[in-house]
């Protein structure tokens, strides 16, 4: 535990002097202004009062314009202020802008990355449905023609079918036609 140390008796007693001696106000005796009257004023110079008058009303329409001024400037600012933050808002639609532009060029580089990984995979299925269909078709029309008996139980039927089938239609997988007919 520290122990703060006094200041000595005789300092306290020198700033209280020092701080007697010193002057509270600054007095200038030079500019000292005598006090008259209006009544003593009026009646030494009646031109020197019309010069403050109109001394008086130039000051009130310097005064009345200086307001203006201030006012004008006071709206100047707010103005800037709008435009300031206008300009801050299109800035940030703009950096939006282009930031939804850089993501739909991915998306679309994307999707299209997609579908051209796809696109054999579609085409192979598309063939197969196009294929399936034109065989289906061909076994309609032949049994509607009676070129291919009814009887599909009998195996001298279906042999018929099958080498009707490989001679006239050129396919060689004849039995994947006629199981799934």
């Amino acid at each position: 535990m520290s122990k703060r140390q006094q200041p000595s008796r005789g300092s306290m007693q020198e700033f209280a002097k020092s701080a007697q001696n010193t002057p509270n106000k600054v007095r200038n005796s030079e500019n000292k202004i005598p006090k008259t009257s209006k009544k003593a004023m009026t009646s030494e110079n009646p031109e020197e009062i019309s010069k403050i008058d109109e001394l008086y009303t130039m000051m009130k329409s310097v005064m009345a314009k200086l307001e203006m001024l201030d006012l004008i400037n006071e709206r100047i600012l707010s103005v800037e202020q709008n435009v300031k933050s206008l300009t801050k808002s299109i800035e940030f639609a703009h950096t939006e802008v282009a930031d939804l532009k850089e993501e739909m060029k991915q998306r679309k580089r994307t999707e299209a990355k997609i579908l051209k990984e796809n696109l054999p995979k579609r085409q192979e299925t598309e063939a197969n449905k196009d294929w399936d269909l034109r065989t289906v078709s061909r076994r309609n029309r032949e049994i509607a023609t009676e070129i291919i008996p009814r009887d599909e139980k009998s195996k001298s039927g279906k042999k018929q079918r099958e080498r009707l089938v490989r001679d006239k239609l050129f396919i060689n997988n004849v039995e994947f036609i006629l199981d799934n007919s």
